[in-house]
């Protein structure tokens, strides 16, 4: 235990928005465990049970005072996983540790190298976007001395080395073995697309590149390599747009509904084939 994983597990403020549950696992590595806990619930435990939903007041009022039951049915060689930011790396992660359990995968502007970030002077966006309680008290865990230095987090006192021992230490091999390069590839031969934003700071474009250079690899190994593309959305940043989401919808549809999208004459397909040619929207990686 360390002053890192007791934050996680006492500050709520700090904890709720990263999808900590406890000090027990770290950071990403949590919320990709949490991912694959709700997979095999919904593969495993829903696949023949229902999801009950109590009534509501004026229902029961209404007519009945009987809760409502929705029955959820699941093919558990279907599914597939997808987020946005933070919840992009829970599935890049969830889908490259579990291919048993993950059919298919879409992170949405969660791609990257940060090892590439931390030898190219491109890490500032992504530490930004950390919680400041987290991040300060990860480097006095990596030092005793810088406790209480509360200059650690300006732009002039951090380095990419500080920068890389507080990844380790909220995030063992974020940087190296369990980076983008290396656990991206991992996915396939399954379905996957990545969707990231052309102008990211957080996920710059150029180390992007490389993740998707060495995914593209692992697929051409497995001849699978039509089950793998990769896309940037021109003029954006860090955000996810409808143009995004719909072609993300239409690809996990093409990917996991294959007879839907047949008798809908194929326009999942369709879909992505279109948006796929927009060259003055769509940058391919």
């Amino acid at each position: 235990p360390n002053r890192t994983s007791a934050l996680l597990s006492s500050d709520a403020n700090v904890a709720a928005p990263w999808g900590y549950s406890g000090s027990a696992r770290p950071f990403l590595f949590d919320g990709a465990w949490d991912c694959l806990r709700a997979v095999r619930f919904a593969a495993e435990g829903l696949a023949e049970a229902s999801r009950v939903a109590p009534a509501s007041e004026a229902n029961n009022l209404a007519s009945s005072k009987e809760p409502r039951v929705v029955f959820v049915n699941v093919d558990a060689k279907r599914v597939g996983v997808s987020g946005i930011s933070l919840g992009g790396m829970y599935a890049w992660l969830a889908a490259a540790a579990a291919p048993e359990t993950v059919a298919a995968a879409a992170p949405l502007i969660g791609a990257q190298d940060f090892g590439w970030a931390l030898r190219n002077e491109r890490w500032r966006a992504r530490v930004d976007s950390l919680p400041p309680a987290l991040f300060h008290t990860a480097l006095a865990d990596v030092d005793d001395e810088l406790l209480d230095d509360d200059s650690l987090t300006s732009e002039e006192s951090l380095t990419p080395e500080l920068v890389e021992r507080v990844y380790d230490a909220i995030c063992p091999g974020l940087t190296t073995f369990l980076d983008g390069p290396n656990t991206f590839p991992l996915v396939a031969p399954r379905p996957m697309l990545i969707v990231n934003g052309e102008l990211d700071p957080r996920n710059p474009l150029e180390g992007v590149r490389g993740v998707v250079a060495a995914t593209r690899r692992a697929y051409a190994s497995k001849k699978k390599s039509d089950a793998f593309v990769a896309v940037a959305l021109r003029g954006v940043a860090h955000q996810c747009t409808p143009e995004m989401l719909a072609l993300a919808n239409a690809w996990l549809d093409w990917q996991l509904r294959p007879a839907a999208a047949l008798c809908d004459e194929n326009r999942a397909e369709a879909a992505v084939a279109e948006a796929l040619r927009d060259a003055e929207t769509w940058v391919e990686l």
